[in-house]
């Protein structure tokens, strides 16, 4: 039997495990973990940073090495409406990232970054049960390329919140199943649209979920990102990386770390904070860098 073939198969049988697995109509059930989240090779938590192919380079593995960065979340293309993946980069740029970062980082994790963002992109109808399907197959099919896993990235609003709760849960259950990590970047804006923290973010169970605080931008206060760092670290069902905007000229990031070591000294440890994220390498100064190294919170 044929490498195609056999691929062919395996992905045949993962879906229709999907489909044993309801993921329309109502939630789908509780995925069941393969595995633990990583722990940080450095400390108790552990750390991400979302980043292109071109940023890839000798002195760029080196600070992610030294950063205590070990999720490497690499852009790789969009939804399109039909649920299909509109690949940014081809097969042989995705395998020599994923070679050249084992090189130097073996305990890292490299996953697929795929995002559908209001105003950028095609819509996707999550409505549609066909086209969920659709975008299962489609994730399974891109970490069966190399990757560790994938993160998923769509900040459409539903039509009905079920649909990406979901979505989500059926993903995790076929990510699973083939061994991969299943991770998401979920909206955390208080002020623009709170349900990705109190419907969704409670009902979806990955490895990760990438809270991405600075969706509150432009300009959002400190009580605010506090708010939302409560907000997604007490709700979350998940283990959750805090994401920090990196190139914010007004709030650094040495500003918002000290928003977060605030929140954690006046509330106590949080059981869900599992590290943080960047967003994202492009952005980073060195003085950002400087920051971030000397930030003992992240360790």
């Amino acid at each position: 039997m044929g490498r195609t073939t056999v691929f062919s198969l395996v992905l045949a049988l993962l879906i229709a495990y999907v489909f044993m697995n309801p993921i329309g109509g109502g939630p789908g059930p509780t995925p069941t973990p393969t595995s633990s989240p990583m722990p940080s090779p450095m400390g108790n938590y552990i750390n991400g940073v979302w980043m292109s192919a071109g940023d890839l380079s000798s002195s760029a593995l080196d600070r992610l090495a030294t950063g205590n960065i070990r999720l490497i979340f690499l852009k790789v293309g969009e939804w399109r409406s039909d649920g299909t993946i509109l690949y940014f980069i081809p097969y042989d740029v995705i395998t020599n990232f994923i070679s050249t970062v084992k090189a130097r980082m073996p305990d890292a994790k490299v996953l697929a970054w795929v995002y559908n963002v209001p105003g950028y992109q095609q819509s996707v109808n999550l409505g549609s049960l066909s086209i969920r399907q659709t975008m299962i197959s489609q994730t399974l099919s891109c970490v069966a390329k190399g990757f560790d896993g994938f993160n998923d990235d769509v900040e459409i609003r539903p039509s009905d919140w079920n649909h990406i709760i979901d979505y989500w849960n059926g993903q995790a259950n076929a990510l699973r199943a083939a061994g991969k990590m299943a991770t998401i970047a979920i909206s955390a804006a208080i002020y623009y649209e709170p349900n990705w923290i109190y419907t969704v973010a409670p009902r979806v169970h990955v490895d990760y979920a990438a809270a991405m605080l600075y969706n509150n931008r432009p300009f959002y206060p400190e009580s605010d990102f506090r708010a939302a760092m409560n907000g997604i670290l007490t709700y979350s069902a998940s283990p959750v990386l805090i994401g920090m905007i990196d190139y914010d000229s007004t709030y650094t990031l040495k500003i918002q770390q000290g928003w977060v070591d605030t929140q954690i000294n006046n509330h106590g440890a949080y059981s869900k904070l599992a590290g943080f994220a960047l967003f994202h390498y492009a952005g980073m100064r060195d003085t950002d860098w400087t920051d971030w190294n000397s930030w003992a919170t992240k360790n």
